[in-house]
């Protein structure tokens, strides 16, 4: 298994709006949606952590848009009441990447929840059926073994007790799959002390062996307007470009391994939602 390369929040300097343009144009040469295979990336986590928050913000970091693909919970509330798989990223040309929402997860380790992680590692789950969203696609993935998860985003948001039992589950699956967990930490910005946001690493680093990475509260920066806010948007958008850029390379990772033809698109069976 490839471990996720350990991104630290981003300097002032690099959150400058040409810089992350200038990343998104390297990404989108290196991968031209018209010729890579699609990286398919599954986002896991409970209720409330920011998986819909993390696919609205990538999709809006790399598109440029400003309207969301899905509806954000909070707190320990969930809007994503059923499996969704997006393909907006790369029907607008952005990039070869398929993102795949989950409703939340329970902190359990039983036979129940690997099974169903095992399930959706494999691809084997109707995705969409109840969201009624038409940005969202129904994709029945049972049996198509193209579209296989690649890299999963483990998301935990800072300040709520670490789900010890569901991040060592998930960990354990991936492996069997050799596929990348990379975890990434929500609402960094209530970290008050470096001590508190120490033992959060410490859990991350202890599950998946290998360094969080962490996000501001995107939701909370869209509806503020001032320079510390634009800033700290900003640098956030720039590890979101980090994070775009790790899930392509070891999405790609994951493919070789499989023997899978990088440079050949997969055409999934794709319907709208009812």
């Amino acid at each position: 298994v490839h471990d996720a390369v350990p991104l630290a929040p981003r300097a002032a300097s690099l959150a400058d709006p040409g810089v992350i343009q200038e990343k998104l144009e390297r990404l989108r040469q290196q991968y031209p949606v018209a010729h890579t295979r699609q990286v398919n990336c599954l986002l896991v986590g409970r209720a409330g952590n920011g998986k819909s928050s993390l696919i609205n913000s990538m999709y809006q970091t790399l598109t440029g848009r400003v309207d969301q693909l899905c509806e954000e919970g909070s707190a320990d509330s969930s809007c994503t009441v059923q499996y969704a798989c997006s393909p907006a990223l790369c029907q607008s040309g952005a990039l070869p990447l398929l993102l795949f929402d989950t409703k939340g997860f329970t902190d359990a380790h039983d036979k129940d929840t690997q099974s169903l992680l095992r399930k959706l590692l494999k691809g084997k789950f109707k995705t969409g059926r109840s969201m009624n969203n038409p940005k969202w696609k129904d994709c029945y993935l049972l049996p198509n073994k193209a579209l296989r998860i690649d890299v999963v985003i483990f998301v935990y948001a800072y300040g709520s007790v670490f789900p010890h039992r569901l991040a060592a589950g998930l960990y354990e699956e991936a492996q069997k799959s050799q596929v990348t967990v990379m975890p990434v930490i929500t609402f960094y910005d209530k970290v008050e002390h470096d001590e508190q946001l120490n033992v959060h690493l410490d859990c991350c680093r202890r599950t998946f062996n290998t360094h969080p990475v962490y996000l501001t509260n995107l939701t909370a920066l869209r509806g503020w307007h001032s320079p510390d806010a634009d800033r700290a948007s900003s640098r956030t958008r720039g590890v979101v470009m980090d994070i775009v850029s790790q899930l392509m390379v070891s999405g790609q990772q994951h493919q070789r391994s499989k023997k899978l033809d990088l440079h050949q698109p997969v055409k999934g069976d794709h319907k709208d939602c009812a």
